[in-house]
């Protein structure tokens, strides 16, 4: 039975059916929050991709796309399909080059640049006085933090390895966090908190701005006839040799 798609702005059937028709490769443990694609070139760096799909004439990009979004972004391309009003077969694709996504980011970076001013001050008045206001109004007089108490803070902000560097071995052995590491916690929580405030509420990449990188690069646009099922691969791997993003080495 073939896979009902839907018409929704992203769709994780539409997303596997680009990685097979793109042949690109995607990480096992990805999920709507970790949604890269990558494609192997020879002889070249490994080229990120985003993924999105629309049946609409733009493309969206993520619900709270902040500026860990962007930074995230610097170094991938995006490459959009745009489906059919049912969402079950692509009518046409569009990649768009790392050097030209850059200046769609850098217009992001332009509309919160004030939230972003007013974050930066914000955030170096975070003194130890006022850390330690807001641990005593958690903790009480603790100056000795447990991980659960750490992790009460931080949440799910950040990986294992870098609660890690929170953390040291108490006398029997337990994790625990010292007073001074507990400051830095809520400081670092108190600048994600900051941070989300800069968040935009799903961006699109519009149907103008779209226009305008058809026009200067038409092989951009990549139609697609039933049952080729060749050319798209073809298509974006010369483009890629092109316009891949070159690491630098040190």
């Amino acid at each position: 039975m073939p896979v009902r798609r839907t018409d929704a702005p992203q769709d994780d059937s539409r997303e596997q059916d680009m990685l097979r028709v793109f042949g690109l490769k995607q990480i096992s443990e990805s999920s709507r929050g970790d949604n890269d694609a990558f494609l192997d070139l020879e002889g070249m760096e490994t080229q990120a991709f985003e993924l999105k799909s629309s049946t609409t004439s733009n493309l969206v990009t993520a619900r709270d796309f902040s500026l860990e979004h962007i930074k995230e972004w610097r170094t991938k391309h995006v490459l959009g399909s745009f489906y059919d009003n049912g969402g079950n077969s692509i009518q046409w694709s569009l990649l768009i080059p790392n050097i030209f996504l850059n200046e769609w980011l850098n217009e992001q970076v332009e509309y919160i640049r004030c939230d972003i001013e007013i974050i930066e001050v914000l955030s170096d008045e975070v003194t130890s006085e006022m850390a330690q206001k807001v641990i005593k109004n958690i903790f009480g007089g603790k100056v000795i933090f447990t991980e659960e108490d750490l992790k009460k803070v931080l949440k799910r902000q950040i990986t294992n390895q870098e609660y890690s560097k929170y953390l040291s071995s108490g006398p029997n052995g337990e994790k625990i966090c010292s007073l001074d590491s507990m400051e830095k916690a809520i400081s670092s929580r108190t600048q994600y908190l900051l941070n989300r405030g800069t968040s935009r509420n799903n961006p699109h990449i519009n149907d103008g701005w779209i226009k305008g990188i058809i026009e200067r690069d038409q092989r951009l646009r990549l139609d697609h006839p039933p049952g080729d099922y060749q050319r798209p691969k073809l298509w974006l791997d010369q483009l890629m040799r092109e316009y891949a993003v070159q690491k630098e080495h040190s």
